[in-house]
């Protein structure tokens, strides 16, 4: 309300400051799950092939039967949509664990108990001389 009235009180470099460590603080996330998505989604196409790249030995020496080689391929699928689950629902699980820490850091507060670790990391000094 106060830099509405009083162009002065906005302090317009405070303000762009601030709204430029959250932008970048938003790139630094938005990378972060490009990295991780890039990642499994490469997971994710591998996973299909692996098993064949596996038996491409055994299925270019005519070595295995086709009953065989889909018992094998059955067990490999199995393996998969477990792995699968924990990766389709990793930004589920990061995000419990975020509220659970933000929850965490509410009732140290409301408890006057000192806050978590993670809450409590130091700034960077600047650099005033």
């Amino acid at each position: 309300m106060l830099g509405e009235d009083d162009p002065a009180h906005a302090r317009p470099p405070t303000l762009s400051v601030l709204f430029s460590d959250i932008r970048s603080n938003y790139f630094r996330l938005y990378l972060n799950f490009m990295y991780f998505n890039i990642g499994r989604i490469v997971y994710l196409q591998t996973d299909v092939i692996f098993p064949y790249v596996l038996l491409a030995p055994t299925i270019i020496a005519g070595k295995i039967t086709l009953g065989a080689m889909n018992q094998i391929l059955n067990a490999f699928t199995q393996v998969r949509t477990s792995f699968q689950y924990l990766v389709n629902s990793w930004s589920t699980i990061v995000e419990l664990i975020s509220i659970y820490q933000r929850l965490r850091g509410f009732e140290a507060r409301i408890h006057g108990e000192p806050l978590p670790s993670i809450e409590t990391q130091k700034e960077p000094a600047s650099g005033s001389a």
